[in-house]
């Protein structure tokens, strides 16, 4: 059985994940740059998978003959070292770091930002004109997160643009994507929050 073409332009996403479902617990796929993957849609799978001693996230380690950046697209969620991409200590090490920034006290502590810049997105869409199409992902999707997290880091109003096209650009599709790999780190690297005394400082105020 020939393995099923992921639709890259994001059209068909519901309708093909429910295609992707219906063929069975883990189904071929065909990703961009002729490689082949497996599409896991049931969750128990999913912890099983995770959890299993054959099975490893650090392609460096695990994928033969794989040269970092030589799938473009593909930098940011494998040549990347993060807790997402280790095995063993070192992702037990990562997320460890990871989970102290995110106790349920500090999450709670968020609460009160989150809920305001939520109220005001909300009251934005509301005063669009009667009959005007709103874009969900432009007016809220987007920037929700966006401003949560650029709060966490500390970056400044006046620095947020050029960082989140930065990241934008990171994260977009390969083809979309300008500048090669090195460009696009080194741009990250001179916008993103760690160039900021900010983002050591504390979270900043909006």
């Amino acid at each position: 059985m020939r393995p099923t073409v992921l639709d890259t332009t994001g059209a068909r996403l519901f309708e093909q994940a429910e295609e992707l479902r219906a063929a069975g617990p883990a189904v071929r796929v065909s990703l961009p740059g002729g490689l082949t993957a497996w599409s896991v849609s049931r969750g128990e799978l999913v912890r099983r998978l995770l959890v299993h001693p054959d099975v490893s996230k650090d392609a460096r380690k695990s994928w033969p003959g794989y040269r970092p950046g030589a799938v473009p697209w593909l930098t940011v969620w494998v040549d990347l070292v993060s807790m997402f991409t280790s095995d063993g200590p070192d992702h037990h090490r990562l997320r460890s770091l990871v989970g102290q920034a995110f106790t349920p006290r500090r999450i709670n502590a968020l609460r009160p930002a989150v809920e305001r810049i939520t109220s005001e997105l909300l009251d934005a869409m509301a005063g669009l004109p009667q009959g005007q199409e709103a874009d969900l992902r432009a007016l809220f999707a987007y920037p929700l997160p966006t401003r949560v997290i650029c709060d966490l880091f500390g970056v400044p109003q006046e620095q947020r643009p050029a960082m989140l096209r930065v990241i934008d650009r990171v994260l977009g599709h390969h083809r979309h994507a300008r500048g090669g790999r090195a460009d696009r780190v080194r741009a990250l690297r001179r916008h993103g929050p760690a160039d900021h005394g900010q983002a050591r400082a504390g979270p900043a105020t909006t």
